[in-house]
Order: structure tokens, then sequence, then C-alpha cells
């Protein structure tokens, strides 16, 4: 993914005699870095204290609802966030923030006016009314003493049906899935409910409105959410299977619940999980996003070399402690031949002990899925440049042959990509633009498959 673009300097005002005006709201302006432009919303908003609070996000970059303090004393708005060396500082005049974007040592001009927001045109996500029920819930994972926030929604007759559990993929997210303005798990909900099938969705522990933290998780934490996940379900009215829908690392995480719940899953769906190991994801993934960005092999191909042979001492390593620290900073101080400035140094062993990287690499989900003798449905796109499907489909087939079940059913969507949209590169950056969030196809396939089940 291209880097967020950075700037310092000081940059006077003089400006006299301007009112106060309203400032909170969506701000969009174009910033021009070598000849490439960008579009910064920023989103400026007044808090329960009646304070501002701001957030910054950058579509082409990926960067979405950055927490950015803020400083207003009419006409002077400042906006800084630290995490990335980013001030941006002007005034506010005639309906327009005339500002400059500072960033290491990057000064640029920058004009903000009022917008409607990046994401506001999003045409699958549910609007009212709703033709089933909806309830904000709270149920809690009496293992880690953590309480989960989410919201149930069920069909309104009927006594016996289907439910199924949210699960989401790497990184902190809410309920929805929501990136880019794009709410995919809003949307299958939406649709399952419509046709019969209860769903949960909650937000991920220490994100939103769940409990618990945000530090340290790795999947199996995270898999013991998704197991009082089910045992909320169990205690409802009018279901008779509990299934898990896993999107990216949501799929492994199925697996793991599965495999150790035999008797409370009744079925899965995949959607982009993985089914190797997680440093050949990492991998293969890298390669893919730099050929779709148009990346040298001369770059991408010594990075990916590096990170192989970072990955190799992690997965020969037995645990996650000082030992392998010390044997990943030999390795790069002494063995790897890469020129690696030494700010940089500390940040990759930084993420290679990070509890849930570490997990995820050394992890295979082709281990618990050969466990697995339940009905079993796989989607992966074409177009998915993070979980590809010319590698994994393979060893769906390779684990489901293994354990010999034959209650599974795989399809190789073309054209889709990670979010099942239809996509032109799968590049990530194409999240933003694409307007539709997730495939009408993969909405019918999944309804249907659930509800032919026995």
């Amino acid at each position: 993914m291209k880097k967020i673009i950075l700037t310092i300097i000081i940059f006077f005002f003089s400006i006299l005699n301007i009112n106060a005006q309203n400032i909170t709201g969506w701000w969009k302006g174009d910033l021009n870095v070598m000849n490439q432009n960008l579009e910064l919303y920023l989103h400026v908003l007044i808090d329960s204290d009646s304070n501002y609070v701001a957030n910054l996000t950058i579509p082409e970059q990926s960067v979405i609802d950055l927490d950015a303090q803020i400083k207003y004393d009419n006409p002077k708005l400042v906006l800084e966030i630290s995490k990335y060396n980013i001030l941006i500082e002007g005034v506010i005049i005639n309906n327009s923030y005339m500002a400059q974007y500072h960033q290491n040592e990057s000064n640029i001009p920058i004009n903000f006016y009022p917008s409607d927001g990046p994401c506001s045109d999003r045409p699958q996500t549910p609007k009212p009314p709703y033709s089933y029920n909806i309830e904000e819930v709270t149920f809690h994972n009496a293992q880690d003493n953590i309480d989960l926030s989410g919201t149930y929604t069920y069909p309104k007759t009927g006594d016996d049906y289907s439910a199924v559990v949210m699960i989401t993929g790497s990184g902190y997210q809410n309920r929805d899935e929501e990136i880019m303005g794009h709410k995919p798990f809003w949307v299958i909900a939406d649709y399952l409910s419509k046709n019969g099938i209860a769903v949960l969705r909650y937000d991920d522990r220490g994100f939103g409105k769940s409990g618990g933290t945000m530090i340290g998780n790795t999947s199996e934490d995270f898999s013991r959410d998704v197991e009082a996940a089910i045992t909320f379900l169990r205690k409802e009215k009018g279901i008779n299977n509990v299934g898990l829908c896993g999107h990216s690392e949501g799929g492994p995480i199925a697996f793991i619940v599965a495999a150790r719940n035999s008797s409370k899953v009744n079925f899965i769906v995949s959607l982009a999980g993985p089914a190797i190991r997680g440093d050949e994801i990492l991998l293969s993934q890298q390669i893919a996003l730099a050929k779709a960005a148009g990346i040298p092999e001369t770059i991408y191909l010594p990075a990916n070399n590096l990170n192989k042979n970072l990955f190799d001492i992690l997965l020969s390593s037995d645990n996650n402690n000082s030992e392998l620290k010390d044997s990943l900073i030999y390795y790069v101080d002494h063995i790897s031949t890469d020129s690696i400035p030494s700010r940089e140094k500390d940040k990759i062993i930084a993420q290679l002990t990070d509890p849930w990287l570490y997990y995820f690499i050394k992890f295979n989900p082709f281990n618990d899925l050969v466990k697995l003798h339940l009905p079993i449905l796989v989607l992966n796109g074409t177009k998915d440049l993070q979980v590809l499907s010319n590698i994994n489909i393979p060893a769906y087939n390779k684990a489901f042959k293994e354990s010999g079940n034959s209650k599974y059913e795989i399809h190789e969507l073309k054209g889709l990509n990670h979010l099942f949209q239809h996509a032109d590169k799968g590049s990530v950056d194409e999240y933003f633009t694409i307007k539709e969030t997730i495939s009408p196809e993969v909405l019918d396939i999944i309804e249907q498959w659930i509800n032919t089940l026995d």
C-alpha cells in the first residue's frame, strides 16, 4: 500500500474581521504530491462534552478515520495526527478552510471545502423500514470476562430458522466490518434476515461498544468471542441450526471454533478465507499487491525475500520471547544484505513479535479443516489479491479429500476482489471507488445454500 505522505514548517496567517463559522461536518481538499492528486476528507464533530473532535480520511491510501487533535481559535484551525507527523493548519474564511499540509519535510498548500463526505454513495447500505426484527444485544465471554456488543436481526415470523455468527477479518473492526464507507456485514445480515435467516454481528473486542482490549490478541482469542456468540444464539427461540460466516481471517477462526465445538456448529461459510499457512498468505499477497501497483520486480522481490527469511526464523521458534527477538535482530544486523534504515529495524522486529502476527504466520488453517465433517461453503474471488484463489482453493480441495468431507461447495467467482466487489485490478485502493459493497451473486449464493441445508 502507498505510504501516507508527510510535513513541517511554520505557516503564518494575518486575516482580520472574520466572523465565527460553523466548522462541523465534512470538508474535502485535494493534495497534490509529486503529480499525484490525493483526496483528503476532514470530519469535524462536537462530542458529548461540547468539544470539537476530528478525523482524517485519505481513500486512495486506505486511510480511514485517523483521529486528529483539533484546536479552533476563530479563524485559526489546527489539526495534528502525531502518529504520522501530520500537521494541517490554516484559517476558516468564506466557507473554506485555507491551509498548509505539513508532514516530515513536505509543506503543501491545500484548501478544503464543505463536502458530503467520502462515502456518500453506497447504494446497498440497508435503509428502513426493515422487514425483520432488529435488536441491540450484549453477550458475555465468560472465559475472558468480556462483554461484547452487537446487533441481532431475525425473522418476524416462524420458529424454525438458521442463525449465523459473522466473524470479521484481520484488524479491529465494528459489527458491520466497515471499510471505506462500505458495510458488508450489514448488507449480508440485511439480505439473509429478509430471507428467513437470523444473523448476529458484533464489534470486535476492545473496539466499538465491545469491552476488552485491543492489545495482544490473536485468532485464538477472537475464537473465544465466537464461542460466546454461539452460546448466546443457542439460547434464542426459533433457531434450529447455528453456523459461522467468516471473512478473510474470520474463515480460519471459524475453523478453529468448529474443530473444538463440533456439536454446536452446524455449518460454515468461508468468505475469502485462507486455507494455507499465514506466511504463505502474506508472501503471496505482497507480490500480488506490488504487481497491481506497478512496482518493479527489482524492488518487491528483494523485499519479499527478506520477509521470507524473517518469517522462517519465526517459524523455527518455539516461543515468542527474547530469544526470538535476538535472532531477528541478529539477522537484520549481520546476515541480511538489504540496507535497512536503523529507524526501521525496531519497527520490523516489533511487528514480527506482535502476538497477532506471530500467531498468524505460524497458524495453518488446513490442520483444522481436515477435522471438519460439517457443511462448508467456500467463496473466493479471482481478483482477490489478499487471499489468492489460485493457491487457496487447491488447499481446500486437498483438505476435503483428506477428511472425507463431501458436504462442501466451492465457488471461484470471476472478477471479484477480496470484498467480493466486481473489480478491475483487485487492488485495495479500488475498494473506495467501487460503489458496490458486495456482489448480489454472492448474497444469493450464501442465502440459497444456507436455506437448502437439512
